[in-house]
């Protein structure tokens, strides 16, 4: 409703915020009652809660038990996605006895010739994120579609950097020159994917982007150059908007992710000793935010102190005990210094603390196989391919090590499985040819 140009003031009074009609007599400012407050349209008794626009359009849900909000969206019910993707449908919202295969059985029925809604970016945010066949053309066809919000085009273009090819390197070099700021400022935080000198030759000229919140996003994505290439960005506006992206962070400095973030920046500008001091001022101003320990254990072991590193670690652990991962980055910190008994037992409670986390278990079965406990890394990648059934590390690693562990026919039911998930996946053919599965 907003990119068709309706504004909250359309609705709310803009000093009370009330309504500018009672309840559902709001929609009636625009949607015609003869048309959508009838049985025809809504096949619900009239007065019933089935047949008010607002609560099958914009369903009411309480946040922290108290916090009672709708749904701004203003969506068409869709128990149909509830089935393949798990999100929540006005339907069984009121309907709590029922399936959403009940409802979608209902809503097929009254709604026989009913169309694809408008917002069909589900499919490819579901895809993106869950490394599902198909995803980057459906991004791409979504970001390209200009009758998408931005906001939906913009966080394509985030899932398309997970997913970047040179297919899909073109339509990220035409959003940078987007008329949207939001999906400009996607386009440049889409090309952290790529290396320094390549991001500048594309994204150089929103350096001076007459929006500020662009330039300094612009600033953020370069801040490599200044220390990899100085050479190439002499004279250019880089020096200013970096600037600019200080004084911005030092607005928030009382945040403890803005602390971060300037660290981040420092870091990507080769100036360490400036990097670390953020980070400690972010640690010292917050013990819980847990990326503040990761970050700086990451600039330890950029710079090969990894005993600095675990150090770190251990006191972000010490402080917040349950977070997954600080567990995982130490577990990978003990891997590299060789003391395998605490790396394993650092990953595995990783995995534990975090079973929705598909890296996490996957990193664990690894480590057991490669250090000889292959069972075991056999068992945690099975346990975490039936919570993550389409990610496909953990499907190759099942399939190689099964492979490798002489279980043939095991190996061969994973392989399968990988061509199945995606038939055009070259690997995974040839992983199924290499264990004589007939066609």
């Amino acid at each position: 409703m907003y990119a068709a140009g309706v504004s909250c003031s359309d609705c709310h009074d803009p000093h009370s915020l009330e309504l500018k009609a009672p309840g559902q007599a709001v929609c009636a400012q625009c949607h015609s009652p003869e048309k959508f407050a009838t049985t025809d349209h809504h096949k619900h008794p009239t007065g019933s809660p089935g047949a008010n626009c607002l609560d099958c359009h914009m369903p009411e849900t309480t946040y922290m038990g108290v916090d009672a909000r709708r749904d701004h969206s203003i969506r068409i019910p869709r128990p149909d996605h509830s089935v393949e993707f798990g999100r929540p449908n006005a339907c069984n919202g009121c309907h709590k006895d029922q399936s959403a295969n009940w409802s979608v059985d209902s809503f097929s029925n009254w709604y026989p010739n009913s169309v694809e809604p408008f917002q069909t970016w589900t499919r490819a945010f579901h895809s993106a994120r869950q490394g599902l066949p198909g995803a980057e053309p459906m991004l791409t066809r979504l970001i390209g579609d200009l009758e998408t919000p931005d906001i939906a085009r913009a966080t394509a273009l985030l899932e398309l950097r997970n997913y970047l090819s040179p297919a899909s390197v073109s339509i990220l070099q035409t959003t940078l020159g987007d008329e949207s700021p939001l999906v400009r400022i996607a386009a440049l935080q889409a090309l952290e994917g790529f290396a320094p000198q390549s991001r500048y030759s594309v994204a150089s000229g929103l350096l001076s982007d007459p929006l500020l919140a662009v330039r300094i996003e612009a600033g953020r994505v370069l801040a490599a150059m200044n220390s990899q290439q100085p050479g190439l960005v002499q004279g250019a506006p880089l020096d200013k908007t970096i600037a600019e992206y200080i004084t911005a962070q030092e607005l928030h400095a009382d945040q403890v992710e803005s602390q971060i973030n300037l660290g981040n920046l420092y870091l990507n500008m080769g100036e360490p000793v400036q990097a670390k001091q953020k980070f400690r001022k972010g640690i010292t101003m917050d013990p819980g935010f847990v990326p503040a320990y990761i970050n700086l254990s990451d600039l330890y072991r950029g710079q090969e102190m990894n005993d600095q590193a675990i150090k770190v670690l251990g006191e972000g652990i010490a402080k917040n005990p349950d977070a997954a991962a600080l567990h995982h980055s130490l577990g990978l910190a003990l891997v590299r210094q060789g003391n395998t008994p605490m790396a394993l037992e650092a990953l595995g409670r990783a995995t534990k603390l975090a079973p929705e986390a598909a890296r996490y278990a996957y990193v664990q079965g690894i480590a057991l196989n490669s250090t000889g406990h292959t069972e075991s890394g056999i068992l945690v990648l099975e346990k975490a391919n039936s919570l993550h059934p389409d990610d496909r590390d953990i499907l190759v690693a099942l399939a190689t090590i099964n492979r490798d562990s002489g279980h043939l026919e095991i190996a061969r039911h994973w392989a399968v499985r990988l061509v199945e998930l995606n038939p055009a996946d070259i690997g995974a053919q040839q992983l199924v040819r290499s264990l004589g599965v007939p066609d």
